[in-house]
């Protein structure tokens, strides 16, 4: 195999990453705005230098092979390294001193994440926070391989090698329309909520809503698979389905409670134990991180409220 080193450059990584998230060349082409012809070429320099192909090409598209697969992992962090780089380094031109990178789950977005970013960057004018939303099985994927330096996902999304703190909690009720035979109750437990149809998040091996994941969990072990009339993928589209229907959503109280009361939709409390549910935040490793990013990292610990804080002993998770 040949070096790549001084072969390949970033426009070359970042084409064939495009290329492996669409599926087509074409597709990449278009999110990238270059002739597919180019992307093509650069792919087919990159498989000659390596050795190998990269990618297995078919009738509905290419998936990357091993070696790919191995590529698209360094080349996803050598583009992150370089943003960071970028970012950073022009920063200090308009005098910002660091800049951290921080993914968060939907939930944790929709309930506390923009105030607390929003009090640090108060404190510290000098440093710059790329924040992003994934879902929380992205995020302990994202921390895991160097893409982010701070993350905040559900505790029951195992983090393998990560040091997860205990943060805060939400908790869980099921959302229905005012006329539903439920709305009138102050306390519901899961089990009953499965004898109605249900409007769900998306859930699918690789971009699906953890929380789905857990719902679909607990119906399996009480013996029952819950009946999905429509999935979406937003609480707010969530709550404006169930308007007039017989259908149960089950979402976090904290992050729905603002649209539901809007919509006129009944947020009802889960009575089962595990409806508690804590948000972890993960890093790889506190020793390791960049000022800034410790500063920011110290900052959400000291704002977890008190149980949280109690909670918290260090996890390392090494399974």
């Amino acid at each position: 195999m040949t070096s790549l080193l001084g072969r390949v450059d970033a426009v070359s990584l970042r084409l064939f990453v495009a290329v492996c998230e669409t599926g087509t060349i074409t597709g990449a082409a278009e999110r990238e705005c270059i002739v597919a012809s180019a992307i093509s070429k650069r792919i087919a320099e990159m498989e000659y230098w390596i050795g190998t192909p990269l990618l297995l090409r078919g009738q509905r598209g290419v998936q990357p092979t091993a070696a790919g697969n191995a590529l698209l992992r360094h080349a996803r962090r050598i583009l992150q390294n370089m943003r960071d780089l970028q970012a950073e380094m022009s920063g200090y031109g308009d005098g910002v001193r660091g800049h951290v990178r921080m993914l968060v789950n939907r939930s944790s977005m929709a309930e506390f994440v923009p105030e607390e970013v929003q009090a640090f960057t108060q404190l510290h004018p000098d440093i710059s926070i790329e924040l992003e939303e994934r879902r929380s099985a992205e995020v302990v994927r994202g921390v895991q391989a160097g893409l982010a330096d701070i993350g905040i996902s559900r505790s029951f999304v195992e983090g393998a090698g990560l040091q997860r703190h205990t943060y805060r909690y939400d908790h869980f009720a099921v959302a229905v329309d005012a006329c539903h035979p439920l709305a009138k109750l102050d306390g519901v437990c899961f089990e009953q909520t499965l004898e109605y149809d249900r409007i769900g998040l998306t859930h699918d091996e690789q971009h699906g809503s953890s929380m789905q994941a857990l719902m679909y969990k607990k119906a399996v072990d009480l013996g029952r698979e819950p009946m999905y009339r429509i999935q979406v993928t937003s609480y707010h589209a969530a709550l404006r389905l169930l308007a007039g229907s017989r259908a149960v959503a089950i979402l976090p109280i904290e992050a729905a409670h603002v649209h539901a009361q809007l919509l006129g939709i009944r947020l009802i409390p889960l009575t089962d134990s595990w409806a508690r549910q804590p948000f972890m935040i993960c890093v790889q490793s506190e020793q390791a991180m960049s000022i800034a990013a410790r500063q920011l990292f110290h900052h959400l610990l000291s704002r977890r409220p008190a149980e949280s804080a109690s909670a918290s002993d260090l996890c390392l998770l090494e399974q």
